[in-house]
């Protein structure tokens, strides 16, 4: 085969490739796309201080001590937080930054005594 009509097909088959991958991408982002934060962490402030202060001032809202720590790792597992120990995550990557939703609580017999919500963001 001459050398120009290989580079053409090796070009062509190139961008087929490319295109195939960014089609499949767009495809898994329409069709799964990301579950939302749990409500808890919605529609906060821009500015991650401000954010962060505010999903602080709404976990000690929502849950009011004292509660039941099996109560608490409950609803916050149904919110779509990730519940392990006594802490629970919920976390989303929006190239080129990561943002996380963390709840945290001490609880002594079963019962909740302190509880924290922290709010971050980190980029690349």
């Amino acid at each position: 085969m001459h050398r120009g009509l290989r580079y053409l097909r090796n070009l062509a088959l190139a961008l087929l490739g490319l295109l195939l991958v960014l089609g499949a991408v767009a495809a898994g982002v329409l069709l799964w796309p990301e579950a939302p934060p749990p409500v808890i962490g919605q529609n906060l402030p821009e500015s991650v201080p401000e954010a962060d202060a505010e999903f602080a001032r709404r976990v000690a809202e929502a849950f009011p001590l004292p509660i039941r720590a099996d109560a608490l790792a409950a609803s916050l597992d149904e919110q779509g937080f990730t519940v392990a120990g006594n802490h629970a995550f919920f976390g989303r990557g929006e190239f080129p930054c990561q943002r996380e939703w963390i709840i945290r609580w001490e609880a002594e017999a079963g019962e909740v005594r302190a509880i924290s919500g922290r709010y971050g963001r980190t980029c690349l």
